[in-house]
């Protein structure tokens, strides 16, 4: 009843298909994997995007990425806590950054709390990322406000 229940709330909400993108940690797909890929691959029909989320903590074979119905893997933020101004990135996030071009499958760094992680992934190739630098957690109407304000700016510059 998963796909049902997801149907239901786009309809009520009236929120587009195409605009949501479901998380799913890697350990999920390792529990019941005939189903939830299924209901992955079921769902992506639909134009919902799927992000594996905690990328590398789980249990997926890197085998089996190019398989999984999956549009972004989602870096765990503990790869990210890694880097500090004292040392070189670490390797594995250059590898990873590397295995993303090469399938074709975007990755979003999690966990970026300063401006100089931000550089580094940006300069090892990561044009995804979020965390605490970007932006703290906000209740919704404070998105919308900000949201409206941004945009009612950006039409007095246009006029």
């Amino acid at each position: 009843g998963y796909i049902a229940r997801i149907d239901e709330v786009l309809r009520a909400t009236g929120w587009p298909a195409g605009q949501l993108v479901l998380e799913v940690t890697e350990s999920v797909l390792d529990v019941n994997t005939p189903t939830a890929l299924t209901n992955l691959a079921e769902l992506r029909d639909r134009g919902i995007r799927i992000a594996i989320d905690d990328f590398g903590t789980g249990y997926s074979s890197l085998s089996r990425l190019k398989t999984l119905p999956t549009d972004f893997l989602k870096l765990d933020g503990s790869f990210i806590a890694s880097i500090n101004s004292e040392d070189e990135a670490p390797p594995l996030l250059e590898v990873i950054a590397l295995l993303s071009v090469s399938l074709g499958l975007p990755v979003i760094a999690e966990g970026v709390e300063n401006p100089f992680q931000a550089q580094v992934l940006s300069s090892l190739g990561y044009s995804l990322a979020q965390g605490f630098y970007y932006c703290r957690p906000q209740p919704v109407h404070k998105l919308v406000e900000k949201f409206a304000a941004e945009s009612a700016g950006t039409n007095a510059i246009r006029t």
